[in-house]
């Protein structure tokens, strides 16, 4: 063997040992160093959770009511859901909503009548633009009322914060209406309208949370003139 080999052999068997044994002993100090931020950032997480959830079952504001949108709850009428009235005769309906304990925070309601037979009136009983805006949604953002294309265009939100959501049964709007012609038996609808872009929705964080709805109708009947009797 070549003694420069033989001599070299001896100190490289010797570092090799060193490295390896350097190389256990690094692994060994640093693996609980590894596992200890993980096992704190686990714990860490786990607490967060544990105080939204805190958070979202024990605020004060929430007992009362469904803070997640949960589709098909909300349930949309017209009320009376049939009116009988004479031919000249000024007469309200409201649109109502039974939400339970599904919060709402914005309505959008769209109504077809026919305007040969109803119209919308204000107060006096005069031709008007515009429906009566209920309290629970006070932000008004579309109240539009057509006697020509018979068409009600009505949408509100909860003006919050600081207002919050609405719960429980509450009316959206007032349509006040004045009864033109007399009608059939069956009347004539306030229906309300789903399809684009004029579609009626009942919503809460941008969600639909509406259900079953019920469309309202209006009977009118011919004027009766009693004769005048003297005594």
């Amino acid at each position: 063997m070549n003694p420069l080999n033989r001599r070299l052999s001896v100190p490289v068997v010797a570092l090799a040992s060193t490295v390896l044994g350097c190389i256990t002993l690094i692994i060994a100090v640093l693996a609980p160093a590894h596992s200890a931020p993980l096992a704190q950032e686990h714990s860490a997480t786990t607490v967060v959770a544990a105080a939204d959830a805190y958070v979202l079952d024990r605020s004060p504001d929430t007992n009362s009511g469904n803070r997640f949108p949960q589709a098909g709850t909300v349930i949309l009428t017209i009320q009376p859901l049939t009116r009988t009235v004479a031919a000249g005769r000024v007469f309200t309906v409201s649109v109502q909503l039974d939400a339970g304990s599904q919060w709402v925070d914005g309505a959008e309601i769209h109504l077809d009548f026919d305007p040969q037979i109803v119209q919308v009136v204000d107060a006096s009983g005069n031709p008007t633009s515009t429906i009566e805006a209920g309290t629970s949604l006070p932000l008004l953002l579309q109240n539009s009322a057509h006697n020509v294309a018979g068409t009600i265009d009505y949408a509100a939100g909860a003006d919050f914060p600081p207002q919050p959501p609405v719960t429980g049964r509450f009316t959206v709007a007032t349509i006040r209406l004045k009864a033109l012609r007399p009608t059939s038996s069956t009347g004539t609808p306030l229906a309300f309208v789903f399809t684009l872009p004029r579609r009626t929705d009942v919503s809460f964080e941008e969600q639909s949370v509406l259900g079953p709805h019920v469309d309202g109708r209006v009977v009118v009947l011919r004027q009766i003139f009693l004769p005048l009797v003297r005594r």
